[in-house]
């Protein structure tokens, strides 16, 4: 994915110059989804949640998911990157899937899906994220 994502963790870590950085557990209001990312200088790794019952996807960057944003997506195929297409029109798989799917468990009608990425080619300054739960 040649976009970038996890601008708000990129912005925090390099305006406070720090190695590490993590956003706690956001609750993404109405739609029963949470979201974390935590960051190290080389890694980012995100944690999603929400019913087990849907999609769970997460748009990034100043555009949220109008049409070219960058895309996390928890769906029923393999990919996980995608690029949004516009607001009530369906998101495309990029061709390079940098997300790496690293747990996906379901427990009490919630699932949980851990992934990560690497943050090689650099930091991100700008940041309107926007999430929503696909059904």
């Amino acid at each position: 994915m040649k976009k970038v994502l996890l601008m708000v963790s990129m912005a925090l870590v390099t305006s406070l110059g720090a190695q590490n950085f993590s956003s706690g557990t956001v609750s993404l209001g109405s739609t029963g989804m949470t979201v974390k990312l935590n960051t190290s200088t080389t890694l980012a790794t995100i944690t999603v949640t929400g019913a087990d019952t849907s999609y769970l996807g997460i748009g990034f960057g100043n555009s949220g998911m109008a049409s070219g944003a960058d895309g996390f997506i928890y769906n029923s195929s393999a990919n996980r990157d995608y690029t949004f297409s516009g607001v009530g029109v369906t998101p495309s798989a990029d061709a390079s899937q940098d997300w790496t799917q690293t747990s996906n468990t379901t427990a009490g009608g919630i699932r949980t899906v851990v992934a990560t990425r690497s943050l090689a080619g650099g930091f991100w300054r700008h940041c309107n994220c926007e999430c929503s739960r696909f059904n």
